[in-house]
């Protein structure tokens, strides 16, 4: 099987996500791209790659859970890896946190100021 090796940065894959993408490959490869880099920061926080010993070893890896992301191109269903300690949050859901928070705030506060 060909492997292909490449390099996103963060503002490569939020372009990619503002282009329209309507087919179920590119939804796919999407997927399949951002369970990677997820896979990958786990291994960072870790110190350490799948069955690899190591004194570095800051934690241990515990499965995945699913999660469905939601962005310009619709929702894609990822594999959220998780670790032992349970502290590791991949960085895909930071900005998702955050503009979940906004949102709660403006709703919140869209409510407090119609029920006077």
């Amino acid at each position: 099987m060909t492997q292909v090796h490449f390099t996103l940065n963060d503002e490569g894959v939020q372009s990619l996500l503002h282009t329209s993408v309507d087919n179920e490959l590119s939804r796919n490869i999407f997927i399949s791209v951002f369970n990677r880099l997820m896979e990958k920061e786990r291994s960072d926080y870790i110190e350490a790659e799948r069955y690899e010993r190591s004194e570095n070893r800051t934690s241990s890896r515990n499965g995945y859970y699913e999660r469905d992301y939601l962005n310009h191109i619709g929702t894609l269903e990822l594999r959220v890896p998780r670790t032992g300690d349970g502290k590791f949050s991949p960085s895909l859901f930071e900005r998702y946190r955050k503009s979940g928070l906004c949102y709660f705030k403006t709703k919140t506060g869209f409510f407090k100021r119609n029920s006077r």
